[in-house]
């Protein structure tokens, strides 16, 4: 049984980290701060994310189930991306379960942080990637 995302002081000092870790274009290459509109407030909200890189397509994958940010991209279906100096924006397709195996396979081996979030790791058959898909969330990100 997979842990449950919740944000707590720690989880918060957490994101503040690797935001500005994202923000200074440090940590892993995968690490970006997401900036999506709110879909109740109107407001940008921005949260650090791994961007995975796949035959030159990137995605965003959705390692602790439906968070915020996911109910935002769902509605928004735009967000942009930073690392560092450089902001993209980028318009998201969510993935169908199905054609987002390859991916998940990918975030779960090299972001092993998360691997409390999942009931799969990167051996896992497709059979058992596909059912624990349905509840992570994966994004296509195309430039407009």
């Amino acid at each position: 049984m997979p842990k449950v995302y919740r944000v707590g002081a720690g989880q918060r000092a957490v994101n503040v980290v690797f935001r500005q870790l994202a923000a200074w274009g440090r940590g892993n290459v995968y690490l970006h701060v997401l900036t999506v509109t709110g879909r109740t407030s109107g407001l940008d909200r921005s949260v650090p994310v791994d961007v995975m890189k796949l035959d030159g397509v990137k995605y965003l994958v959705a390692p602790y189930g439906e968070v915020n940010w996911v109910r935002n991209l769902r509605v928004a279906r735009k967000a942009t991306l930073r690392r560092g100096s450089r902001a993209q924006e980028y318009e998201a397709t969510e993935v169908p379960p199905a054609d987002a195996i390859r991916i998940i396979r990918e975030y779960v081996r090299l972001v092993p942080i998360t691997k409390n979030y999942w009931n799969v790791n990167a051996d896992s058959t497709n059979d058992e990637v596909l059912e624990d898909a349905r509840g992570h969330p994966v994004f296509e990100l195309r430039t407009p």
